[in-house]
């Protein structure tokens, strides 16, 4: 199951409003929506090797209270909802949150944008590790590669070994990008750009690191025009997805890495590929995916008794539905069957 946690939407229940994020099931061609605790503006999620789902949060500004937040939390398969655990140390917001061997990292998010701790998931405890050399900004992204994590950032990149618990600068990418998206593939970390902010196309490089030599350079000989790029691995295949929102290139157009020869090769049948993804990459707003295993008989269908409607409140993306429809919400003792598969 693909999970986009940046496209939080809006639906619509008997008791109110609820926030959801949206699932994509490739095997399917499916689309669900998973509960995300209530009035969020944003979240940080991360996933484990046996697809336990933990996420960071922080409040909406148009709730009474907002900011950032220390709250942690597990996902329930069972239920469709979100259990707390320990709370982090530092209040923080837009975190690079990962996993890397029984540990999840939270990294930068906080008011110094340096602190940096780590949660133990054996004993369900937060503790300080190194601070970030250089303050991060709050568009930053975090990968695990071997036994480091990665963080790019507009301002530079940075390595932290978890074996040797020390924080070093990495080389600098050839272009740094004001909203990186990252993954980690066949050994490397792909980057790009993700958000195009300036109203006009922009020319995109995928930018590939190689940590043996310390070296990033430029993955393929094309450069790409955009308004968002999204870099989504699914089983062995990395995808690159692009779109154009301008009404003269409101297209989607989807390339698949060719690692042989370090070339990216467009697709021809796109829309059969990916049906909801088009609709949600041409709103302008930046979209991050992460892939694990799911139980889409606990998620929501949104297509099962009406259809999303797409909206923006306060310059943010959401949604919101038509129709409540049968679904599991937050205090709800039922479970409604979409699949009687587990899917990937």
């Amino acid at each position: 199951m693909q999970i986009f946690p940046r496209l939080l939407k809006e639906g619509i229940l008997e008791q109110g409003h609820h926030r959801v994020a949206p699932c994509y099931d490739p095997s399917t061609g499916r689309q669900h929506t998973m509960d995300i605790p209530r009035h969020l503006e944003s979240i940080s999620l991360t996933a484990t090797p046996d697809d336990k789902l933990y996420l960071a949060e922080y409040i909406s500004r148009r709730m009474v209270q907002f900011g950032r937040q220390k709250a942690l939390y597990q996902y329930n398969h069972l239920s469709n909802t979100w259990e707390p655990r320990c709370e982090m140390i530092s209040p923080r917001a837009r975190c690079g949150l990962v996993y890397l061997k029984g540990y999840i990292y939270a990294i930068g998010g906080d008011d110094t944008k340096v602190t940096a701790e780590r949660y133990d998931l054996s004993s369900d405890e937060w503790t300080w590790i190194p601070a970030i050399p250089h303050p991060m900004s709050s568009e930053l992204c975090a990968v695990t590669l071997n036994d480091c994590i990665y963080v790019i950032c507009q301002k530079g990149c940075y390595c932290f070994s978890t074996t040797e618990n020390k924080w070093s600068k990495i080389a600098d990418m050839l272009k740094p990008p004001l909203h990186p998206q990252a993954v980690t593939y066949q050994g490397s970390i792909y980057c790009v750009n993700s958000k195009n902010k300036g109203g006009y196309q922009s020319s995109n490089v995928v930018e590939v690191y190689n940590p043996t030599n310390g070296e990033w350079k430029s993955s393929g000989n094309d450069s790409y025009f955009f308004d968002m790029t999204t870099l989504m691995e699914y089983g062995d295949t990395l995808y690159m997805y692009f779109h154009n929102h301008q009404e003269q290139w409101n297209t989607t157009s989807i390339y698949q890495y060719q690692p042989e020869t370090d070339s990216w090769l467009r697709l021809k049948d796109e829309e059969i590929l990916v049906p909801p993804l088009a609709e949600w990459l041409g709103l302008e707003s930046r979209t991050d995916c992460l892939t694990t295993r799911m139980i889409p008989m606990c998620l929501w269908d949104p297509n099962a008794n009406g259809e999303l409607e797409l909206l923006y409140y306060d310059g943010e993306l959401s949604c919101s539905s038509e129709s409540s429809g049968s679904r599991t919400s937050d205090n709800s003792d039922g479970v409604v069957g979409l699949s009687d598969e587990e899917n990937t």
